[in-house]
């Protein structure tokens, strides 16, 4: 019994030690890995300013962002955004209107211009937004002589509240602050079937790793 016992402590002992080796060859191998990566994952910040349904209001919106580098030229990207505006209607500035919407856009940028770390990309993807706005639906105006100033008679409100199904296209030009920041101004349009044309002008900011 005793050596039964001596020779389980010892193959105890043994795998003990592989463990260990294990993980060590584990935790070095994803160390090379990451290393070896050079900075492929990018994640930013931004600001969005948008023309919600060419235009309707022109609105600001946060942007959290995630891009994978592939072979240095391919961005594979995400994103998601939330616009909460409380104001008037861009036309009769005297009209309320509400605008919450929650965007998830992806899509792939390829580089057509790459000098060191600064890019000149083009792309487009897929776009998800809900949309939950009250707007201005119908407007009966007058306008009389001699001036001929347009006056608001009487005017309804709709509430629409949907998910949206689009797509992006996207222009942006990238900048490398250092070996793990960058700074990328952007332009494009989100186009959907109900919500309409939402063009936008971003600046965001990236951190390398």
């Amino acid at each position: 019994m005793s050596c039964i016992f001596r020779l389980t402590k010892l193959w105890l002992f043994i795998y003990k030690k592989m463990k260990k080796k294990a993980l060590i060859t584990i935790i070095i191998s994803l160390t090379l890995t990451f290393c070896n990566a050079q900075f492929s994952n990018r994640l930013g910040i931004g600001l969005n300013y948008v023309a919600l349904d060419a235009p309707d209001d022109l609105v600001f919106s946060p942007q959290l962002k995630y891009e994978h580098i592939i072979k240095k030229r391919i961005f594979v990207n995400t994103q998601i955004g939330y616009i909460n505006y409380h104001g008037t209607e861009a036309f009769f500035d005297k009209l309320p209107q509400t605008r919450n919407r929650i965007n998830f856009d992806t899509g792939v940028k390829f580089a057509i211009i790459k000098y060191k770390n600064n890019y000149l990309k083009l792309g487009g993807g897929v776009s998800i937004w809900r949309r939950n706005d009250k707007i201005i639906d119908q407007i009966k105006v007058k306008a009389e002589a001699p001036d001929f100033v347009l006056q608001i008679l009487s005017y309804n409100t709709k509430t629409v509240k949907d998910w949206n199904l689009g797509y992006n296209i996207v222009s942006e030009i990238d900048i490398s602050v250092s070996k793990k920041v960058s700074i990328s101004g952007s332009f494009g349009v989100a186009n959907f079937k109900n919500a309409g044309l939402n063009s936008f002008l971003g600046l965001t900011g990236f951190y390398k790793f």
